[in-house]
């Protein structure tokens, strides 16, 4: 059903894309980096495009952060008030532009749970380097350049 929805929503995105010529506005993500000892917070997608942080899109009037919060929770059954922005991200290459907006999670509460978007577990970033989706990668290779790896 996941990858049935994704692969609508992707073909909605590209047929705006095409009747507007290319005029559709950036969309705005989150993701967040939550983590446990030498672990990250990860979900196995259930649409088969890798691993990735939770997070998604942000909702019409909806505030970052609580989008941030709102996709931790649904996502993992993780619940959090404590949240760093870091930096922004931007996949210039493709079209649409996402801009995703990634939040350092300081504390939470929970145990994690999966969800129909995918598996959750705690897992070493080197035991699933090269199979996370989007710029996920990236976005964490970066975090730890910043020095934030706990």
């Amino acid at each position: 059903m996941y990858k049935l929805l994704s692969y609508l929503l992707d073909m909605f995105i590209k047929l705006g894309y095409f009747i507007t010529a290319s005029k559709l506005p950036h969309f705005v993500s989150v993701t967040t980096y939550v983590t446990h000892g030498d672990k990250i917070l990860i979900q196995n997608r259930s649409d088969d495009k890798g691993f990735c942080m939770p997070g998604g899109l942000t909702k019409a009037g909806e505030r970052v952060e609580d989008a941030a919060k709102r996709e931790l929770q649904e996502e993992t059954g993780i619940i959090t008030q404590d949240l760093d922005f870091l930096f922004y991200s931007q996949n210039e290459q493709k079209k649409p532009i996402m801009i995703v907006l990634v939040f350092h999670v300081k504390t939470y509460s929970g145990k994690i749970k999966d969800s129909w978007e995918g598996k959750v577990s705690w897992e070493k970033f080197d035991d699933i380097k090269g199979k996370m989706a989007f710029d996920q990668e990236k976005i964490i290779e970066k975090i730890w350049e910043l020095s934030l790896k706990q």
